[in-house]
């Protein structure tokens, strides 16, 4: 935001003195002009990026032919970032050659600010504008002459911006103004008026500058009106340029986006090289009246006819015979997964049903077609979640694309209180009611947050009423959503997945408390005496000691005898003691034991207690190390899951620590896991 411009001088990483491979490189100066700032995109400087280690691979969606390893030089030891110049002047080019000044955004954002104490992984907006100004890349400068010697750029490029004081043309957060006016929080929580990038674009939001593309724009910028009307509540922000800003630009990126935005990414998924730039021309032959997908259709049998030799040569006879045999009611799924506006690791999860299934995403062609919203409810729990703000956005585009590209049955969703989409609604406000560790949640709950949300998110309205959540009840919850009757007489709603959890903890409790105790006779304050210290002589602390020791024995009778007990203390009151004596029992111990702990820090306190007292036939686990076994615990995305599948005997005596940590999920699982022990 300065007015005035600075000159910073550069020294290449790799130049340690005069002599080396970079000895040669000489301090750069690097212009900074006023109102601009340096960029790099330093994923398309990462070789992982451009071969495919790390998706979306650069090198299958963009014209890079010319970038190779064989350009690198010999620096002695390996390195991940490209180094030849003629490497970078292609990558940079190619990624600079979108951001069109006077008419490109430029979102500025950070991982952390003051406002927001715990933020993991999310990404604050801080300001937005438009791209003014393009600088030049700029070559090191050398000592000598370069012949046969390595040659680099600064990957640094500057970028004139609009964002100024008058708020003309773009603008910054109020953040300082929120922090001043909040008095240190006593007035108001400041982390109300942040604005978060979009959660499921997070490639675009990170390695410091990326492209972002309309939807993601769209979304940034009702995050920020959000933002800024909350400021306008809390302490009074004059947002009016802001808002009249943020509404032009929101109004050219939704008639920019097109009808189908996904269509590159889907032509990818499905084997067409450069999807987004075969996509784009077609665009650009479509206009704002014919379909590009009839274009494409209309291609297959000479791309040539239609698009630059650079993209007709990838369209080969099998990608046009493939697309051409294809059936109407895939065809019409592909059309309708291009409505929305993913990204090439979203479509290729989705647009396969062979991905589909190793991705473990349930669901035909046929059943998206008649429930789009399973868009989201199908992915949320995979590693490429599509929200549904992003199916929103497809399903209830501008009114111009409505009615030039209306989307046909069956999965027109003409309002948006569709019972379709309020199923989608409702799962999403009990998956966030779960996280917060509230598994049941009344009926009257979910639709005022529904409704409130209509005044604090910028989605579709959605005035849901008693009335109209109970035809989705009755239509479309069984199987996602169960119904529980309350005392009150009103139903609350429970995922199905955890229903059917608390439905076999409980089943379990049940029949292990109505079971045969093991009949397991044994001294156990003699036992306990020979592991802990000689009694005391004080007559006080005597007695206090014969009657703790008292006490834990018949907490180790109980727990050596009921089929299913829970040992409760505070720490320091010998737990781990009483467990000790447990496992040392020779008719305990010869079947095996089996300790669980929910984190590594408990499960290494559990392997010292068997080391030191020289427990045999014992194994310690986490939770997650156990289940991950049986495929209960998902590691992608950290779930646990129930999987109908009968468990194994892997211990007759399971101990887990810290239970009261477990979550139904996770009880579940294990407890599935463990069908058979006693």
């Amino acid at each position: 935001m300065s007015p005035h411009g600075l000159v910073r001088t550069i020294t290449h990483p790799y130049r340690r003195d005069d002599q080396g491979t970079h000895g040669h490189f000489r301090p750069t100066n690097l212009n900074y002009p006023a109102y601009s700032a340096a960029a790099v995109p330093f994923r398309w400087m990462m070789k992982g990026s451009f071969r495919g280690n790390e998706s979306p691979c650069l090198q299958e969606h963009f014209p890079l032919d010319e970038v190779t390893e064989g350009l690198e030089p010999d620096l002695g030891f390996s390195t991940e970032w490209w180094q030849d110049y003629r490497n970078q002047t292609a990558l940079l080019n190619t990624f600079w050659a979108h951001v069109k000044p006077d008419v490109s955004l430029v979102f500025f954002y950070a991982k952390q600010v003051p406002l927001v104490e715990d933020s993991p992984g999310r990404r604050v907006l801080v300001g937005v504008g438009r791209v003014k100004s393009l600088g030049q890349l700029t070559e090191y400068e050398y000592d000598g002459p370069t012949d046969g010697k390595i040659r680099s750029f600064l990957w640094e490029r500057m970028i004139g911006h609009s964002i100024r004081p008058n708020c003309e043309d773009g603008f910054l957060l109020p953040y300082h103004e929120a922090l001043e006016k909040s008095r240190d929080g006593e007035e108001f929580d400041p982390a109300e008026v942040v604005a978060f990038a979009p959660e499921d674009r997070f490639t675009e939001f990170s390695y410091a500058t990326e492209h972002v593309d309309d939807d993601a724009a769209i979304e940034a910028l009702l995050s920020i009106r959000g933002a800024l009307s909350k400021s306008a509540e809390l302490f009074g922000a004059d947002i009016g340029k802001q808002e009249a800003w943020i509404d032009r630009e929101l109004g050219r990126l939704w008639h920019q986006r097109g009808p189908f935005p996904g269509m590159g990414a889907v032509l990818y998924a499905c084997g067409v090289p450069m999807g987004n730039f075969v996509s784009k021309a077609l665009n650009d032959l479509a206009g704002s009246t014919e379909s590009s997908w009839g274009l494409w259709f209309s291609l297959l049998d000479s791309p040539e006819d239609y698009l630059p030799a650079e993209l007709a040569r990838r369209i080969d006879r099998t990608t046009a015979m493939a697309w051409q045999g294809m059936p109407a009611e895939r065809r019409a799924f592909l059309e309708l997964l291009s409505r929305v506006d993913l990204t090439p690791e979203q479509a290729t999860a989705i647009a396969t049903p062979e991905e589909r299934a190793a991705k473990a995403i349930l669901g035909a062609d046929s059943a998206f077609l008649q429930n789009p919203y399973l868009l989201y409810e199908a992915t949320r729990w995979t590693f490429t979640p599509v929200s549904i703000t992003s199916v929103d956005r497809g399903l209830f585009p501008s009114l111009s694309i409505r009615e030039n590209f209306a989307i046909p049955e069956p999965s027109t969703i003409a309002t948006p209180t569709d019972a379709r989409r309020l199923r989608a609604l409702s799962i999403r406000e009990l998956e966030a009611a779960t996280a917060r560790g509230d598994t049941l949640v009344p009926r009257e709950t979910i639709i005022q947050s529904l409704r409130l949300r209509d005044q604090t998110e910028d989605e579709q309205r959605t005035l849901v009423t008693g009335d109209l959540i109970k035809v989705a009840e009755d239509t479309l919850f069984a199987g996602e959503i169960r119904l529980v009757e309350m005392s009150a007489g009103s139903p609350a709603y429970q995922l199905e997945r955890l229903g059917a959890a608390g439905d076999l903890i409980r089943k379990t409790v049940e029949a292990r408390s109505q079971g045969r105790r093991h009949g397991l006779e044994f001294d156990w304050r003699h036992e306990l005496d020979k592991g802990l210290d000689p009694l005391p002589n004080d007559p006080l602390e005597l007695e206090q000691e014969k009657r703790a020791r008292t006490e834990k024995a018949a907490a180790l009778d109980e727990v050596a005898n009921a089929r299913l007990s829970v040992l409760v203390g505070s720490a320091g009151t010998g737990k781990t003691t009483l467990l000790s004596a447990l496992c040392r029992h020779p008719e305990i111990n010869k079947n095996g034991i089996i300790l669980l702990a929910p984190t590594g820090k408990a499960r290494v306190r559990m392997e010292e207690v068997i080391n030191r007292d020289g427990l045999q036939n014992v194994r310690a686990f986490t939770l997650a190390q156990f289940l991950l076994q049986s495929g209960r615990f998902q590691g992608r995305t950290q779930r646990y899951v129930l999987t109908g599948q009968p468990g194994e005997r892997v211990g007759r005596t399971v101990i887990i620590d810290e239970c009261s940590m477990l979550t139904e999920e996770m009880l579940a699982a294990l407890i599935e896991s463990l069908d058979g022990s006693p």
